[in-house]
């Protein structure tokens, strides 16, 4: 698919090679007045239907550290697994975020992705933004 510019479109999403199957979101919202924001993390089980290197994920002005992020074979024990290695690249889209994998992820096999994330309101004192506000 192209655009008007003849440039290739990509249409970024999570990977069409990976079906997601299940989201585990956690998110710590402090309402103590004084704090302005919030962390979380999400973890995804995916299915990888075909080989890899890529997952491109949706995220709205988020701060995401890259030694954050990580890939792992899926497994129900509580075994430790070691992830695979990452490298995060820059997006040209400001709502997205790409993984590139240093080692491609193996079809019919289920993979973790784990993202934690933070989001800071810096005039949160001044506007109270991002807050419902109560007046009487």
């Amino acid at each position: 698919m192209s655009n008007t510019n003849g440039d290739e479109l990509v249409l970024d999403r999570l990977s069409y090679n990976l079906q997601p199957e299940k989201y585990e979101l956690k998110i710590i919202a402090p309402m103590d007045g004084h704090t302005a924001g919030y962390s979380g993390s999400v973890v995804i089980k995916v299915y990888c239907e075909e080989s890899t290197k890529s997952i491109v994920v949706n995220q709205y002005g988020l701060e995401i550290d890259p030694n954050k992020v990580w890939v792992r074979p899926f497994t129900e024990s509580k075994e430790k697994l070691r992830g695979l290695k990452t490298e995060i690249k820059e997006q040209q889209e400001p709502h997205k975020y790409k993984i590139t994998l240093l080692e491609e992820l193996k079809p019919k096999t289920y993979y973790e992705i784990r993202i934690k994330f933070s989001k800071d309101f810096p005039d949160f004192r001044k506007t109270k933004s991002g807050f419902l506000r109560i007046e009487e």
